[in-house]
């Protein structure tokens, strides 16, 4: 992830990215942006990446001290996220710095979703975790997500992926 993040840091568009790994008995996650990944244990929901956008203090501070700003939400009044693949023309402020998590699975893990803002921008992850809980087929689960967000009048790009996790434990 890192090395795709350093060759995508020169487009001058931009994109949010959410990756998962599963190996060893290890959820290994990255993101950048405001696409997230979320695990459910035990139906409770658990965010297992960071969003990457001008309202978190941390966010703030690293923008400031590159003598960037945040006005109206958005990086020097343009981008609603502080990290993304690509944006060349916000740097340094704007960079494709992902978060990295890595965590057991836990007998209680059930599902993992991954979805771009779109699908967080009109559904807590909570809510989510409990639509896709009551449907065990992932795909389906995915598509009435999916379909929630489009009908909760999410007027971005709608994209989400769940994993079940029985196969990895």
């Amino acid at each position: 992830f890192m090395e795709l993040s350093r060759s995508m840091a020169n487009f001058v568009c931009g994109t949010t990215a959410v990756a998962l790994v599963l190996a060893n008995g290890k959820i290994f996650t990255g993101n950048v942006g405001d696409s997230r990944a979320v695990l459910c244990r035990q139906g409770q929901a658990i965010p297992i990446t960071v969003d990457h956008t001008p309202r978190v203090p941390e966010e703030v501070q690293r923008l400031r001290a590159l003598n960037g700003f945040v006005t109206g939400g958005r990086v020097n009044g343009i981008l609603a996220v502080s990290r993304t693949l690509g944006d060349k023309y916000l740097h340094p402020f704007v960079n494709a710095e992902p978060y990295i998590s890595e965590l057991e699975i836990e007998p209680e893990d059930e599902f993992i979703i991954l979805g771009c803002d779109g699908v967080w921008d009109t559904c807590t992850n909570q809510k989510a975790v409990d639509l896709v809980r009551k449907e065990k087929h992932p795909i389906i689960a995915s598509m009435k997500l999916r379909d929630h967000a489009y009908l909760s009048g999410s007027s971005d790009n709608i994209s989400v992926v769940v994993v079940r996790l029985e196969p990895y434990r």
